[in-house]
């Protein structure tokens, strides 16, 4: 056993600052996706009369969310393997771009039929 002091690591060390963004990301992404789908849907289902469709924000919040996932997951390396500001971007970037593309476009048209199917109309 030595007496030196040992090193302590730092907050940066012992909580990667990407994974605390994903977390942050991840809880607003689920708080975005209630807030603008979920809550919608069933004050359509229940008649209520404040009813609206905000194409922002039912594109927004899965994305959001998914790539909250994938830096709470990944941490550091997510940012290697969907490229930084400072690349291209790489193969995988562009294959989820087009996948959340896809699925935000059927996500919005199935609430707006959702929504329109319970007698509400949709203004643009």
């Amino acid at each position: 056993m030595s007496n030196l002091p040992q090193d302590k690591p730092s907050f940066t060390k012992r909580f990667d600052t990407d994974r605390i963004l994903g977390l942050v990301l991840t809880i607003g992404g689920v708080a975005a996706i209630y807030y603008f789908v979920i809550r919608q849907a069933l004050a359509a289902i229940r008649h209520a009369p404040g009813v609206f469709l905000s194409l922002n924000g039912v594109m927004v919040s899965p994305v959001a969310l998914a790539i909250g996932v994938i830096y709470t997951v990944f941490g550091s390396r997510a940012t290697d393997a969907l490229g930084d500001n400072k690349a291209r971007p790489t193969r995988t970037t562009w294959i989820l771009i087009v996948l959340f593309c896809a699925g935000d476009c059927c996500l919005y048209s199935w609430l707006k039929s959702f929504i329109e199917g319970y007698g509400y109309a949709s203004s643009y």
